[in-house]
């Protein structure tokens, strides 16, 4: 009988599941692309000194690179779940996981310097501990808030059973 209400208790739905949005690919291709297009510039109008400026234009364009590398590992391995007992991130190869009873709150922010199309939601979680954890660039982030906020709710307001 005890294996059976352990097995219960671990039954979890999952209510919505995301990922980064793809977005993060979409920086690094346009630094790479003006990058390239400042070597072209240069090699084609001031040939006598892309020899030094050729040097540097390439460590960037490697630099770039990389970073498209880690924006695309980033958006396959990124995940984001909501159950209707727990919050999963899987974030940069570091995985968390609240409980929804262990969460204060979820915020939606948006990066204050950079418009929209450059930068997708951020979302900081506030645990009891009163620790904050933010993460970046996630799809439907708004919906993923609202999810969280409304098993909270529903969680808060239901009666207290005695056993």
């Amino acid at each position: 009988m005890d294996e059976e209400l352990t097995q219960e208790e671990y039954e979890e739905e999952t209510l919505f599941e995301t990922r980064h949005h793809i977005i993060i690919l979409v920086r690094p291709a346009i630094a790479m692309a003006c990058l390239l297009l400042i070597m072209i510039v240069c090699a084609t109008l001031l040939p006598s000194i892309y020899g030094a400026v050729g040097c540097i234009s390439l460590l960037l364009l490697l630099a770039c690179c990389i970073y498209l590398i880690r924006e695309i590992i980033r958006y396959q391995q990124g995940n984001f779940v909501i159950t209707d007992k727990r919050l999963f991130i899987h974030d940069q190869g570091v995985a968390r996981e609240w409980l929804l009873d262990e969460i204060e709150g979820v915020d939606n922010l948006n990066h204050p310097r950079i418009p929209y199309p450059l930068s997708a939601r951020q979302l900081r979680i506030r645990d009891s501990g009163g620790k904050t954890t933010s993460y970046s660039d996630i799809a439907q982030a708004e919906k993923l808030q609202q999810t969280t906020y409304n098993l909270i709710a529903n969680q808060s307001s239901q009666p207290a059973i005695d056993i």
